[in-house]
């Protein structure tokens, strides 16, 4: 079993030369418990819950436009790694927002469009390659729309050197 946090802040002023100048700002925290169910040689069978929470919001200089979106939402997830060679390791995973799933986005005109219970499946799938003490991990996912499209492939990339 794993414990894990992520908390993520993006603030950036904007112009365009024109009338679209402002100021940016996301925090996005995620709080997850992972765990392997099943562990056989080179395979194993994982699952993880947790409490994802984003508050979004874009703010114009020129008028009093100020476009919100807060999220809430539980990350329920399945998935299967295996070891295909003693350097490579693939994956894939589902995951569906469940029980707490809400979205309330409001508009630059004011206008609510609030979700609930969204149509939010992702469906994931990542590599591992190690040479020696260096390991990179990749990962591609389509979500709900079932497209899977330049936007997302490779969205997560990562390295990890061990010394």
């Amino acid at each position: 079993s794993k414990l894990g946090l992520k908390l993520k802040r993006i603030s950036h002023d904007f112009e365009d030369g024109g009338t679209n100048d402002g100021k940016r700002t996301r925090l996005e925290g995620q709080f997850d418990y992972f765990r392997t169910l099943k562990k056989t040689d080179g395979h194993f069978l994982f699952y993880s819950a947790g409490l994802l929470y984003i508050d979004d919001s874009t703010d114009y200089d020129n008028s009093s436009a100020e476009l919100t979106k807060d999220v809430l939402a539980i990350p329920i997830a399945i998935g299967l790694e295996t070891q295909v060679k003693e350097w490579l390791s693939l994956r894939g995973s589902v995951t569906q927002n469940v029980i707490l799933d809400k979205e309330d986005d409001k508009s630059a005109a004011g206008v609510n469009d609030d979700k609930n219970n969204m149509d939010d499946t992702t469906v994931a799938a990542g590599a591992g390659i190690v040479f020696g003490d260096l390991k990179f991990d990749a990962v591609f996912e389509g979500s709900t729309t079932g497209d899977l499209n330049t936007t997302t492939l490779l969205s997560r990339v990562g390295m990890n050197y061990s010394f």
